[in-house]
């Protein structure tokens, strides 16, 4: 186990790699219980934690525990919460901040260094690039490919939708919004190329998109758009949209994409936003 602090995103994915061929864990889906149960962490699910309390980490002496949320019914989310206080006890420096008194609480709301690092190893552990990147190409780009990708990888829609933003390679933005407000966006690296200004955090939801529209439950919008009413750019650049709302966080979930031809000698600047996960 390394003892100095990981600095890339790059170092944390090959941990996360290595980790589950060691275990011989390199397989879909991926058995964070089993891992749990190889490293001796005690896994206890909590039905009441509130708050935005997802899990916990506690240490006595040398033995761990990992007290996770089942307050919402969504395994991929349990799965994540695991795999991310799993990464508190590999991610080097991580026992030393975040036990400093024996107990380590996960909060959706607080994001220190060691937190969002953790949310990373989380992804990476349980979406390895390689195994996504693979199927991901068995499905058409956008929704579709998500909701599927979900269920191969027993993740949430969230994270899979995050995931899948940062792997495509082709324009893509998923954008996660509560009454009209951007929670949360994740913009694949050939969107940057096609626009300026796209939308990110705190901003809202622009007023000519249908993604605007009042929440109703179970409501599924798609429909062929220009890209511009997304960003600054040509208006000729032809795009797609479509949006679900997802169940008990009554949010959002707004998905865009186009099958503009990017020119592979453009530049872009990348506004970069920690992974997180709801």
């Amino acid at each position: 186990m390394r003892s100095t602090r990981i600095s890339s995103d790059l170092e944390i994915e090959a941990l996360a790699s290595q980790t589950l061929k060691d275990y011989s864990l390199y397989q879909l889906p991926i058995d964070i219980f089993q891992l749990a149960k190889i490293l001796e962490i005690n896994l206890e699910p909590y039905p009441n934690t509130e708050g935005g309390i997802m899990g916990m980490l506690i240490r006595n002496k040398n033995d761990f525990t990992i007290i996770y949320s089942t307050r919402i019914n969504n395994l991929g989310l349990h799965r994540f919460t695991i795999a991310h206080e799993i990464g508190h006890y590999f991610l080097p420096e991580h026992v030393e901040q975040a036990l400093k008194n024996g107990q380590h609480i996960s909060n959706s709301k607080y994001k220190p260094w060691y937190e969002v690092e953790a949310d990373y190893f989380a992804t990476c552990l349980l979406m390895p690039k390689k195994l996504f990147k693979s199927e991901m190409s068995k499905f058409p780009d956008g929704l579709d490919a998500i909701k599927a990708l979900s269920q191969i990888f027993n993740t949430s829609i969230t994270a899979t939708a995050i995931r899948y933003a940062e792997l495509a390679d082709f324009p893509i933005s998923v954008i996660f919004s509560t009454d009209g407000i951007i929670d949360f966006v994740k913009h694949s690296k050939p969107m940057f190329k096609l626009g300026r200004k796209l939308v990110m955090k705190g901003s809202q939801i622009p007023v000519s998109s249908k993604s605007s529209a009042i929440h109703t439950i179970n409501m599924t919008f798609e429909l062929p758009i220009s890209l511009d009413i997304w960003c600054q750019c040509d208006s000729k650049i032809s795009g797609h949209e479509i949006f679900i709302n997802l169940g008990e966080y009554q949010k959002r979930l707004t998905v865009i994409t186009s099958n503009y031809e990017l020119d592979e000698d453009q530049e872009f600047e990348e506004e970069w936003e920690p992974p997180r996960f709801k």
